[in-house]
């Protein structure tokens, strides 16, 4: 049984119900609105293939073309074909000596397995799918050899849920695609057991479920994917390159935040800014007393029942029995907003949405409540004029949007609610 989690914020253990596995609980104390209730480093993340090469290798941070800093991997080939990726690019000399010491980064390793992978005519998403799978992968052999640090993460890695399997792959079209990528990545696989064979490694007890014969074959590929798919989250690319390059810069895996289940009227939201850091936050939205779970939205608020229902069963394998979701299906709603552009939901719902749906009907982010100390962490434009943070001395109160920047304070949101409008408070 997984033992709890020491965190000063929650503690993480069996959930009474069954099919929710473990949560993550208030301590005692328990949690302040615009608490950071974790900051957590990536297990593994990894580039979407598509935009690889204009994010870090390492870090993922965008790669200004004109940077003097930036840096080749020495070993990746030239592309042959268009589809094939491109030759991986640090944001500099330190990131790439980060990643070839890190086996779940851009490694020599991983590097080599991507040589033999068969990409041509790969899909986006197939090609991303095997760049995970390299790194994970020198990260077992790691692992294997002895290293306690790669050890450590993949044993944390193994403890990720896979989500209800049965469920997912009823999916056809996603069950299609895991044999196509095991057939992709199959001269990885025999690349694999090759050197485990030539260096004859000795099984470590704490990983040998993978397979008591150490070889590594298409059930290892769908479990990793598995647990790809349930516990992943995906890194937006930054709001000035535009929609051309897609939504996600790459995708990132983290253990303790894997731990917060789903709500769809979530009491977290996550921040993260991968051109800062690849550490991402959890941010309480209001008082959580003690014993409460912590909760997290696999998805943004503004989406309907049916959508987030389909979300729900087909990617975690899972049907939601939230308060929202209890409600949206009895009153038969598939939108937040009616017709005229007002809640369709009573009470508590209706405030809950209107409080933290970003005030930008374009955003598909969450407005999160500032403390004083995180002001200085939001998106600043330096004019004051469009409704994000400028620097000026916020009170508590305001919130900001985690995907847009943008501001707007408790004393707006009251007027907004008062003249039924959207929470904005604009003249």
């Amino acid at each position: 049984m997984m033992a709890e989690k020491e965190n000063p914020s929650f503690v993480v253990r069996p959930h009474e119900d069954v099919v929710r596995g473990h949560g993550a609980f208030a301590r005692p104390g328990g949690i302040k609105a615009g608490q950071v209730v974790l900051s957590e480093p990536p297990l593994l993340l990894y580039p979407q293939a598509s935009v690889a090469h204009l994010f870090c290798g390492h870090c993922l941070r965008y790669l200004e073309q004109s940077s003097p800093t930036s840096c080749a991997c020495p070993s990746c080939r030239q592309p042959r074909q268009p589809r094939q990726p491109r030759q991986t690019r640090f944001c500099g000399e330190a990131c790439r000596a980060a990643a070839a010491s890190d086996p779940a980064s851009h490694s020599p390793m991983a590097c080599a397995l991507m040589q033999v992978a068969r990409v041509e005519d790969a899909t986006d998403e197939t090609v991303s799918a095997m760049l995970f799978l390299s790194r994970l992968c020198a990260l077992l052999l790691s692992a294997r050899a002895g290293d306690a640090g790669a050890l450590r993460r993949y044993e944390a890695f193994l403890s990720l849920s896979d989500g209800n399997r049965d469920i997912i792959l009823e999916d056809r079209e996603y069950a299609g695609w895991l044999e196509e990528v095991c057939h992709r990545f199959a001269p990885c696989l025999a690349e694999i057991n090759q050197i485990n064979q030539i260096n004859q490694i000795d099984e470590i007890d704490e990983i040998d479920e993978i397979d008591e014969n150490e070889h590594v074959g298409e059930e290892f590929v769908k479990m990793a994917c598995l647990k790809d798919l349930v516990n992943s989250y995906g890194i937006r690319v930054p709001a000035a390159l535009g929609a051309d390059c897609g939504v996600l810069r790459g995708t990132a895996l983290y253990e303790e935040a894997s731990r917060f289940n789903h709500e769809c009227l979530p009491n977290v939201a996550r921040c993260d800014d991968f051109d800062q850091s690849t550490s991402m936050k959890f941010i309480a939205l209001h008082d959580l007393p003690e014993g409460e779970e912590i909760t997290q939205s696999y998805f943004p608020l503004d989406w309907g029942v049916s959508d987030r229902q389909t979300r729900c069963r087909t990617v975690y394998g899972f049907t939601c029995t939230c308060p929202r979701c209890v409600m949206d299906e009895r009153t038969v709603m598939d939108s937040v907003m009616d017709d005229d552009g007002m809640m369709d939901l009573d009470g508590y719902i209706a405030v809950f949405l209107l409080k933290y749906l970003c005030v930008d009907a374009a955003c598909e982010g969450t407005m999160v409540p500032l403390r004083p100390l995180m002001v200085s962490d939001m998106v600043s434009d330096g004019d004051g004029d469009d409704g994000r943070n400028d620097g000026r001395n916020l009170i508590d109160g305001t919130h900001a949007c985690n995907v847009c920047g943008r501001v707007r304070t408790e004393a707006e949101f009251l007027r907004g609610l008062e003249s039924g409008g959207d929470g904005d408070g604009g003249d």
